[in-house]
């Protein structure tokens, strides 16, 4: 059977990491992890202070490589990225990436409170971070399902998304979405 995709979007700290871990864990299947914090950190904290922008396009070109072999050797796949319009144009060539492939669009939401506090909490992130995210990543983005982790646990979200992935009628987010709607 070909391989399917669930790309969980979010802000930072929502907890989408945590999230695609339980899936892994509760899954049948298995899937592989793709996260484009560690295609960012791959180029070190340098390189990323030099040159952001740069080092961020780099990432999501061997982000989208990765997830088309991984596709192509028809692997399951779990999408951990930050999705936002945000002037750059990075997240659309994942969106050109995925397309024509098979992708549940899995919105993991966190109320704007509880994220400032995970960012806080965790003091690995930039504080204020999510709240610049929030309104982008939650907008006009045509969603499959909703994982809400503002109270409930990663476990609890993994059973909602496995929910929607094993019900194929639910996935029609990802296949109405056009990279263009978010190019500079």
């Amino acid at each position: 059977m070909p391989g399917r995709i669930i790309l969980l979007n979010g802000t930072s700290s929502a907890g989408k990491t945590s999230l695609a871990k339980a899936v892994q864990d509760k899954a049948a299947e298995t899937f592989y992890l793709v996260s484009i914090d560690d295609f960012i950190n791959m180029a070190g904290e340098h390189a990323f202070e030099r040159d952001a922008w740069r080092i961020l396009r780099e990432a999501m070109r061997n982000f989208c490589a990765v997830i088309n072999v991984l596709y192509d050797l028809d692997r399951n796949i779990l999408i951990d990225v930050v999705g936002v319009k945000d002037g750059t144009g990075i997240f659309s060539e994942l969106v050109e990436a995925l397309k024509g492939k098979s992708v549940l669009l899995t919105h993991v939401r966190c109320d704007l409170n509880e994220l400032a506090a995970r960012e806080e909490a965790r003091g690995d992130r930039l504080v204020g971070l999510a709240r610049s995210q929030y309104d982008q990543a939650y907008g006009n983005i045509p969603y499959d399902v909703i994982a809400d982790t503002t109270s409930n646990s990663a476990e609890h979200c993994a059973d909602i998304v496995l929910e929607a992935f094993y019900d194929s009628a639910r996935w029609k987010g990802f296949s109405t979405m056009d990279a263009s709607q978010y190019e500079p």
